[in-house]
């Protein structure tokens, strides 16, 4: 195999890997359910050890791709994809999202009480 045709292949591989990210973005409440998602599409993530400490770089491998991708080689210039770049974006938008909900804390909808909705994880749970 020729260097242009590898070439070719790791930026449609890397592209892929990008756009797949920004379509679970808008959805992912923290940068562990954004991994959630990416999973659910088919990716698969190697972010951890076995001890379950994190990686130095997170690597995605689309379905279809033969290798994977760093998440510092997504975005070389920017380093956006990095896992502390993403946290924080998300946690900005959730901040920013916050801001424009209604509050609804006193408000009761049958026998299930919206106080009881974790917010992070977006489940609800027994008093």
């Amino acid at each position: 195999m020729n260097y242009e045709l590898s070439d070719a292949k790791r930026r449609t591989n890397i592209a892929i890997v990008r756009q797949a990210i920004d379509e679970a973005l808008p959805y992912a409440v923290s940068y562990e359910h954004l991994l959630v998602i990416l999973r659910a599409m088919g990716m698969k993530i190697k972010d951890k050890r076995k001890n379950g400490e994190y990686l130095e770089h997170v690597t995605f491998i689309h379905p279809l791709a033969e290798k994977g991708v760093r998440d510092s080689s997504i975005d070389k210039e920017t380093g956006f994809y990095k896992r502390e770049n993403l946290s924080r974006y998300i946690e900005e938008q959730n901040r920013m999202a916050d801001r424009n909900q209604p509050c609804l804390q006193n408000i009761n909808y049958g026998d299930f009480n919206i106080e009881c909705l974790d917010e992070n994880f977006r489940t609800a749970y027994d008093e």
